[in-house]
């Protein structure tokens, strides 16, 4: 006869649950092991190891309070305390190849057996605690099918929670997690009761530990207790620790996102996204290197856009900014892979190729970009022609690093865009010194200007009919010390190159102020005086205000000043400039449009101009008699402007059939080398006073008009 066992099923179900709880938060610290170091992956594995050790046990310490034998039953509590030292050493080992990351896998039924042992030792030990007379005996078969399924059910729940370490979607990963829980708590349970089944109980055995205080549902309830406030100080400590580690990954993810940011400013035009200056000479000394090993040569070429402030002066900003945009487009798509397209600042871009064969290559390259750089651009709504000029340099083995190319390719667009039209230069020797000259003479220009070393000169003008002196053009004239007289056509572009144009127009504009207040002062009579005036000068919201202030301040009536402007700037943004140009006239002074027909007018938008004058050309005037194209463009302007009851000035008159024939056609006032040269004030001045001196016994008539121009 045996003795049948009995179970208590609330203490059944409580035992299960502690097994599955406990597999759940050892398998969050398993979690933890993967993604920690050092000693902090050493203190997650000893909690790991306790947690499930403390789990296991508890579940089998409970599971072993509810089994009933119609006789009393007991535990010691040494026995039953060492009993846990197994499932702690199965948990520690199988945790320990766990967190040997994936090249570890292959010993993973090493890692089941390892804890399906445990399981079975501390199930077995937990057993002899009992201490019955007679002692149990056991079914062989039974205690090795449990072993079995502890150690396969143990590999099991592994497998499932190396899947779950691999879900990077939480709730997934969560789902899963839970998975491998029921799974090893199963396991465990299963291994518990199937162990138990393999036990026999002769009839009469008595329990040796009966009268131990480890019995009852007390004690059950209590050790579950336990468990579970220590399983969720675990688990706790587990969601803490995720929670730092994902403010960290966060943080380092921002810190990441920020730095790659940085680099991306660092090496990239924020504007068009292009490669920079830096990126572009990183990018150059590499290629160059590898150009020299394989016998290669490199094209750099340099733009500049010719006309790129205008648009931002007139259109505003963010107009600029889209041309710029849809210019490095046109680029990118223009410059094959091999190549690189950069941004070096402002309206300049940089074309870098890394194979070229030969200079027609090259050449047919520039040409190409000409030809996409001069089709029309949006900006604004508006249709945006840019000219290029374009400077082209070419490695040279063993001879030319990044920079040098580059200041190569820079001088050779210099040059470029000294020849006025847009096209291209290849660099030559000689180009830097140039250059150097070009730096050397701006800054002179600029100490010329603030020390008033440009000095205003006057071309007389005279009237065609009566052959009297009506006016003067004044030009702008540079005395160098060392070099002598410096041509205006030197030195003009490089006052607009350099943003100078707008402080030579107003240190000529307070000479002509002055003289004008020395002659009326002495009684001369030199009528209004027309100022040239510039696109910075007519840009500048300041300007008006500051017209205004001079004249008051040199007390200079505004009706003895005229203005003149050219056509392109006439024509550019039209609304903005007759709102300038009405803001002049109301202050009281007369406008002109100088070098009439040689830029581009819009008859629509004359009309609506309030000048008062035109001047033509010299360049007509100078072929007029031996060019019948020539010729007819004159007597076409004539005849215009006379239809829109405007007078007509000719420039650049220098024999008297030109004087004659224009008188013919109707012009009114000429200047040129025929009457008089550019004089200095001084000398100029003689001249008033002699034209004074000749009227004073006639009657006096109105006074002339006396037009002082600055020359471009």
């Amino acid at each position: 006869m045996v003795l049948i066992p009995s179970y208590n099923p609330w203490l059944v179900a409580l035992s299960v649950a502690i097994a599955v709880i406990a597999s759940y938060v050892s398998f969050s610290v398993t979690g933890r092991l993967a993604r920690s170091r050092g000693w902090t992956l050493r203190v997650w594995w000893l909690a790991g190891a306790l947690a499930m050790g403390w789990g296991v046990w508890a579940m089998h310490f409970v599971g072993m309070l509810a089994f009933h034998l119609g006789t009393p039953l007991g535990f010691d509590i040494g026995p039953t305390l060492l009993s846990m030292l197994p499932i702690v050493a199965g948990a520690g080992g199988a945790l320990w190849l766990l967190a040997r990351g994936p090249a570890f896998r292959g010993l993973l039924l090493l890692a089941g057996t390892a804890l399906g042992a445990g399981v079975g030792g501390m199930h077995y030990a937990g057993m002899a605690a009992m201490r019955m007379q007679p002692a149990i005996v056991w079914h062989p078969g039974r205690v090795a099918l449990s072993l079995a399924f502890a150690v396969l059910g143990a590999t099991a729940a592994l497998w499932v929670c190396l899947r779950v370490a691999e879900e990077s979607r939480p709730a997934r990963r969560r789902l899963r997690q839970w998975g491998a829980a029921l799974l090893m708590g199963g396991v465990v349970a299963g291994m518990h009761y199937l162990g138990m089944s393999a036990a026999g109980f002769a009839a009469g055995a008595l329990c040796l530990s009966a009268d131990s205080a480890l019995h009852g549902v007390t004690l059950a309830v209590s050790v579950s207790v336990a468990s579970m406030l220590m399983l969720l100080g675990v688990l706790t400590a587990t969601w803490l620790h995720e929670r730092v580690e994902h403010d960290v990954q966060h943080r380092d993810l921002a810190l990441a996102r920020t730095r790659e940011m940085l680099i991306e400013r660092m090496y990239h035009d924020d504007l068009t996204g292009l490669p920079n200056r830096t990126l572009l000479l990183e990018r150059l000394q590499r290629s160059l290197a590898d150009a020299e090993f394989n016998r290669r040569k490199i094209a750099l070429l340099v733009l500049e856009l010719k006309g790129f402030k205008m648009v931002n002066d007139w259109l505003g900003h963010e107009a600029g900014d889209q041309a710029l945009r849809a210019i490095a487009a046109s680029l990118r798509a223009l410059v094959p892979e091999a190549g690189m397209v950069a941004r070096l600042g402002g309206d300049e871009f940089a074309i870098a190729i890394d194979r070229v064969h030969d200079a027609a290559e090259v050449e047919r390259l520039c040409r190409q970009v000409l030809a996409v750089m001069r089709q029309p651009v949006s900006a604004a709504g508006y249709p945006v022609s840019l000219q290029p000029s374009v400077g082209v340099a070419v490695s040279t083995p063993g001879s030319d690093d990044a920079e040098t190319l580059l200041r190569n390719a820079d001088a050779a667009m210099q040059a470029a865009r000294e020849q006025g039209d847009s096209g291209y230069r290849l660099f030559e020797k000689g180009m830097h010194r140039d250059a150097r000259e070009r730096l050397t003479l701006t800054l002179e220009l600029r100490e010329a200007i603030r020390t008033g070393v440009l000095q205003a000169y006057f071309q007389p003008t005279w009237d065609l009919r009566s052959g009297v002196l009506v006016g003067a053009e004044a030009l702008a004239r540079w005395v160098h010390p060392q070099r002598g007289q410096v041509p205006p056509t030197v030195f003009v572009p490089l006052a607009e190159a350099d943003g100078l144009a707008g402080a030579l127009g107003a240190a000529m504009l307070d000479q002509v102020l002055g003289y004008l207040r020395g002659w009326l002062a002495e009684g001369l009579n030199p009528g209004p005086v027309a100022i040239n005036l510039s696109l910075y000068e007519l840009r500048d919201a300041g300007f008006i205000e500051g017209l205004r202030d001079k004249l008051e301040a040199y007390q200079v009536p505004a009706d003895r000043l005229r203005f003149e402007i050219t056509e392109s700037v006439a024509m550019g943004d039209l609304q903005a400039t007759l709102a300038r140009l009405h803001a002049i006239c109301a202050l009281g002074c007369g406008l002109l449009i100088d070098d009439f027909g040689t830029g581009y007018s819009s008859l629509s938008h004359l009309r609506h101009l309030p000048i008062e004058a035109i001047k033509i050309d010299q360049s007509f005037v100078r072929d007029a008699l031996v060019n019948q194209a020539d010729r007819d463009i004159t007597e076409a302007i004539v005849a215009l402007a006379k239809r829109l009851r405007l007078k007509i000035v000719a420039e650049g008159v220098e024999t008297e059939a030109q004087a004659r024939w224009l008188r013919e056609i109707g012009c009114d006032v000429a200047q040129g080398f025929l009457y008089a040269r550019p004089l200095p004030a001084a000398d100029y001045a003689e001249r008033l006073r002699a034209a004074r001196d000749a009227v004073a016994p006639r009657a006096r008539v109105p006074a002339p008009t006396l037009q002082v121009v600055r020359a471009p």
